[in-house]
């Protein structure tokens, strides 16, 4: 059996920034827990030395629970000299004549005083408070349904905690917190469970795969709970760790794992032993080095976390929030990730499915084609997080650039050090969507929905790149190829009209004045004037198209595409790269342009990396416009592929849209 731990990828005592930072504790270090566990056969060992183990497994959990009286004798302690403090502050005679000089005397009137008093008839039971929660009359139990001790345990603290925080009933709600730590009390539970078990094994028709017990075993002693893992190869425990004080406590729980799917193990547990190793007072990087050292079946003795109200999420369908992802993302490169192994690593493009957002700074996801049963969800930036660290990275970049104008006398930079710029001011962040000076955007998420045109919709394709890659000659060569399926809007101009031109036809003649008009109240998706004369694609040209039924292909540069989104056609945009320098002169060639310079081949190369780099996240696909019969096809099966199969879309585009919605 072998257990594999890999340590945490950030000390958070170490970031070098305050305004940035992981939501975990000062001292957290993150490490995932993972391996995979071979059980052995246990027939030949030695009784005796079984005896021996339970005897000392009972003796330190004893000791255990001798530590832990005493730590909560010293938190009692705490919290009656908090409470004595507020009682004297309270008791102050000058507290209370100040408080009895600003109160003011209510007058009820007798209209909403006709309350009776009712003398109470025999014994007054001060515990029983009327809820005014009510209950279906047929709330029985069947005789196959089997609750286990942990459900049971996790109901009362459910309870437990409601009376202590909600209703502020401290004694009941130790009096119940008592009451099922009971020995007695919990072998009862766990045969009721057993005999309500063997009873559903005997008499269903179809019995079931999957138990309580097929990641894990849990038992109670007292306050501590047991946990034996067992686990396949290629699956993971799942689960991240922290130092809070001298404890080691879970930080996260993360979805597919072990961990998470035998509702075992929770967020704020602390982990007290390891196949006998006491684990408390070590370090994040200690506590995996012992992990990774255990051979055999894990057992953890833990503390139960008592505070956190523990969720049904295994009886509960998980919700997704779909995001298309507008940056790419490696957590080797993320100095503030808590931790490099769980992160998910994607692409600008890429869809991501959101199961988790309980953390302000990481969510969990997984990327679309995963399979959710079969692999752990990963750690993601959220978007608040993600913005902190644009603007955080913008603001040092600009800083360096100060600092290179200003040298010391032997024209030497001066370095900041990790601890200054740790010390930035957190103001800076007040605001994750603040303005940012230069006005460009802060690129995270975009929310999308999946979603299938009916066939009498038909979607607009863009074809964009740098002047010179082919967009015209393909979009032409795109019409000719069935002049029934694809059309072009027509375009607006101020010129004069040509013989032999029709107004609506070839273009749509306008007036100077009127053109202006249409163009400040935004009818125009680009517009701009040649040779003293104006022209411009209106948003009605295209509608016209798509009106009848046809998809209206259109060369735009990619400063309107924003424009265009914002509208209801529902563009699909694909960005033309040019090929290498030497596949671009050929490509020249064999349309007739010969004698080109190198230093246009390399211009329109330079113009089409800054547009991927800055227009990229409005990008539907990318095409390398190597050969055009190569890219005239792959166009067609585009189209084809827009027509037949669901599309991920942003989601503000499907209300109001003649589509289908896919759930």
């Amino acid at each position: 059996m072998e257990v594999v731990a890999s340590p945490a990828a950030i000390n958070n005592n170490q970031t070098n920034t305050k305004a940035v930072s992981s939501p975990q504790t000062v001292n957290e270090q993150n490490s995932l827990l993972q391996g995979s566990f071979d059980v052995a056969d246990n027939g030949g060992q030695n009784v005796l030395s079984n005896v021996t183990d339970a005897d000392q497994q009972r003796e330190r959990l004893r000791k255990y629970e001798k530590d832990l009286k005493k730590r909560k004798e010293l938190d009692e302690q705490r919290a009656r000299e908090q409470a004595f403090l507020r009682a004297s502050l309270r008791g102050s005679k000058k507290l209370q004549s100040l408080e009895n000089g600003s109160r003011k005397k209510l007058e009820i009137s007798s209209a909403n005083s006709t309350k009776e008093n009712i003398d109470a008839v025999g014994y007054s039971n001060k515990c029983y408070v009327t809820s005014d929660m009510s209950y279906p009359d047929d709330l029985t139990l069947s005789q196959n349904e089997t609750i286990p001790l942990e459900q049971v345990m996790r109901s009362a603290n459910r309870v437990a905690n409601h009376l202590e925080n909600n209703e502020k009933r401290d004694e009941e709600s130790k009096l119940i917190r008592d009451y099922f730590r009971q020995a007695d009390v919990q072998k009862a539970i766990e045969a009721t469970a057993l005999q309500q078990n063997n009873f559903a094994l005997n008499h269903q028709k179809v019995p079931s795969s999957s138990s309580f017990n097929d990641f894990g075993k849990c038992e109670m002693q007292g306050n501590l709970k047991i946990i034996r893992f067992q686990k396949c190869d290629d699956t993971y425990l799942g689960a991240t760790v922290r130092n809070e004080g001298e404890r080691v406590v879970v930080g996260r729980v993360i979805k597919g794992g072990i961990a998470d799917r035998s509702h075992l193990l929770h967020e704020g547990d602390e982990l007290i032993e390891a196949n006998g190793q006491d684990l408390r007072g070590r370090s994040v990087a200690e506590v995996c080095d012992i992990l990774s050292s255990i051979s055999g079946e894990l057992t953890l003795i833990v503390v139960p976390n008592e505070q956190v109200l523990v969720d049904e999420e295994k009886d509960s369908p998980i919700v997704y929030q779909h995001m298309r992802a507008l940056f790419d993302y490696d957590p080797e490169d993320d100095y503030y990730v808590p931790c490099k192994e769980l992160a998910l690593k994607f692409q600008r493009g890429d869809i991501l499915h959101v199961i988790n957002m309980s953390d302000e700074n990481w969510w969990q996801a997984y990327r679309d084609g995963d399979d959710p049963s079969s692999s752990l969800a990963g750690l993601i930036p959220s978007t608040a997080f993600q913005r902190q660290v644009i603007i955080y990275n913008r603001e040092l970049e600009r800083e360096n650039e100060l600092v290179g104008k200003h040298k010391n006398f032997f024209g030497c930079v001066k370095k900041k050090s990790s601890k200054m710029r740790s010390n930035i001011s957190s103001d800076f962040f007040n605001s994750a969507d603040e303005i940012i000076e230069d006005g460009t955007e802060l690129l995270t998420y975009e929310s999308v929905s999946l979603y299938l045109s009916k066939s009498g919709r038909k979607r607009p394709i863009v074809l964009c790149g740098p002047e010179g890659v082919g967009c015209l000659e393909l979009r032409q060569r795109l019409v000719e190829s069935d002049k029934d399926k694809y059309g072009s809007a027509v375009p607006y101009t101020t010129r004069p009209k040509m013989p032999g031109e029709l107004d609506g036809i070839h273009y749509h003649f306008v007036t100077k004045q009127k053109f202006q008009e249409d163009a400040k109240a935004g009818k125009f998706i680009e517009y701009g004037e040649f040779q003293k004369h104006w022209y411009g694609t209106s948003i009605a040209s295209i509608q016209a198209v798509v009106d009848r039924s046809k998809i209206c292909l259109l060369t735009l540069k990619s400063e309107n595409l924003k424009a265009l989104r914002k509208t209801s056609l529902m563009p699909f945009v694909i960005f033309i790269a040019p090929p290498s320098l030497q596949q671009l002169r050929r490509q020249k060639e064999l349309l007739g342009q010969h004698g080109i310079r190198d230093e246009q081949l390399k211009q329109i190369l330079h113009e089409g990396k800054l547009m991927e780099q800055e227009y990229g996240h409005l990008f539907d696909r990318i095409m390398v416009n190597v050969d055009l019969d190569k890219s005239l096809a792959e166009l067609k099966d585009t189209v084809h592929r827009l027509e037949t199969e669901p599309q991920w879309v942003p989601s503000f585009w499907i209300s109001g849209n003649n589509s289908i919605a896919v759930r």
